[in-house]
């Protein structure tokens, strides 16, 4: 889903703060999708708050949640 919005012209994330995977306050794409992917099959990355659920997120950044995905 972040790699189809940041190189295929998808839709935006609908949870900016669970997008952002390494928690910096942006959404970087690539830098992103790559922590995701060694959260996923390492034990090394921790993907913080609000991942992967949506919620509160404790950064204080201006990234939000206000559209929470499925499941959420």
């Amino acid at each position: 889903y972040l790699l189809q919005f940041g190189f295929q012209g998808g839709p935006p994330p609908p949870c900016e703060s669970a997008a952002d995977v390494d928690d910096d306050g942006t959404i970087s794409v690539l830098v992103d999708s790559l922590e995701l992917l060694l959260a996923s099959f390492t034990d090394t990355t921790e993907v913080p708050l609000p991942n992967p659920d949506c919620g509160v997120d404790p950064t204080d950044d201006t990234l939000t949640c206000e559209t929470p995905t499925p499941g959420c």
